[in-house]
């Protein structure tokens, strides 16, 4: 096969992989992230270096794949795949298994490197943040049956909050740190059963990509297999790979966030039990500030701080979440509440609310719930 076509393979297999990421739904796509790749923010798009002839070589290969190539050398990672449609790489995040709540960092990219979906795990194997270039999901599946979604674009500050029924949590509650097609297959389903808020994001675009990952087969071995395992540029472009994953882990360790679950645990005549997750990397948001949930039967004092009631909750460390008692309640009333997180000054690193200014103090969820106590 002459060099030429073997290019002209690569530059169609990596323009399908795109067309399944941006037009396989029939909303209209979201305008692209132009901000440059390996920034701090998180930034997934190395768009700074073309594919160099080795790379799209290797894309041409990959793309004659009959399904997934594992590598055994896998250049620094745990375990590294190779499909036709992306790589995958998975990278034990260093830190403590008893204060740390992220353990793992799953990464899908494109057979050139320069695209990447980070899923960083928690210590279960579930997935607590996505993250693709400025657009972020946080996800709460402590919720029976409802999965909690807060999305963030960090190009321009917006903060989403929205939940999507999850039907297959029960049976994905412990996912094999290993068993990316299982994680894949969760993800993909997961933003099936997004709400309609969802239905313009990027994400939305991304599951039949991953479903078509998570029913691939392993590849039988061929001469394909072995040229994918000894191409040349494998290395590079893994080492391109860990390299955003390392930008997009540490941001998302250093980074805070607090919202109320979507329903609350318990609620009688007089009394609510209320939860809230705090959703952050390190467990040093338990030394640097306090959280609460907030109440009142009037939505304007959420807003100006005049809440009737605000109790101080515990969290058992991270990854988890926490719950507040509110008694003294009325019956046959509505109430409204929201969580909020306070930090004890400005001077908090390395930690820093997901938006915002850097020595933010604040930060109060927007999303403001509401529960009807009973009749007596």
């Amino acid at each position: 096969m002459s060099r030429l076509y073997r290019y002209i393979i690569a530059i169609i297999a990596v323009c399908c992989l795109c067309g399944a990421v941006s037009a396989c739904h029939s909303d209209p796509p979201e305008a692209p992230d132009d901000r440059p790749g390996g920034n701090p923010s998180g930034g997934d798009d190395d768009d700074s270096d073309a594919p160099t002839p080795e790379q799209l070589d290797f894309a041409a290969l990959a793309a004659q794949a009959d399904g997934v190539v594992c590598l055994t050398d896998a250049a620094g990672c745990d375990a590294v795949w190779v499909c036709p449609q992306a790589i995958i790489t998975l990278e034990t995040i260093a830190g403590d298994d008893a204060t740390d709540a992220y353990s793992h960092c799953l990464t899908v990219s494109d057979l050139t490197a320069t695209h990447h979906t980070h899923v960083i795990c928690r210590r279960n194997g579930m997935p607590a943040v996505v993250r693709r270039g400025a657009k972020v999901l946080y996800l709460n599946a402590y919720s029976h049956g409802v999965t909690d979604i807060v999305r963030v674009d960090e190009s321009n500050g917006s903060v989403y909050y929205d939940y999507a029924a999850d039907p297959v949590h029960d049976e994905c509650s412990e996912i094999g740190r290993t068993d990316f097609r299982a994680l894949l297959g969760y993800l993909a389903q997961m933003f099936g059963a997004m709400g309609y808020g969802m239905a313009y994001d990027l994400f939305a675009t991304l599951r039949p990509l991953f479903e078509a990952v998570a029913t691939m087969p392993d590849a039988p071995p061929s001469t394909t297999v072995d040229a994918i395992q000894s191409a040349p540029a494998a290395e590079g472009l893994i080492a391109k790979v860990r390299a955003s994953a390392g930008s997009a882990v540490q941001c998302s360790s250093e980074q805070l966030l607090i919202w109320s679950c979507s329903e609350p645990v318990s609620v009688t005549a007089d009394k609510a039990v209320l939860a809230a997750m705090v959703m952050c990397g390190s467990a040093a948001f338990n030394t640097l500030g306090e959280y609460a949930i907030e109440c009142d039967t009037d939505i304007g004092a959420l807003e100006g701080g005049r809440a009737a009631y605000r109790r101080s909750g515990v969290q058992e460390g991270v990854g988890s979440e926490f719950r507040v008692a509110i008694e003294g309640l009325r019956p046959n009333t509505t109430y409204y509440y929201r969580a909020v997180y306070a930090f004890a000054g400005t001077s908090h690193s390395p930690l820093a609310f997901v938006c915002g200014s850097a020595d933010g103090v604040t930060l109060g969820e927007t999303s403001i719930k509401r529960f009807k106590t009973p009749m007596q």
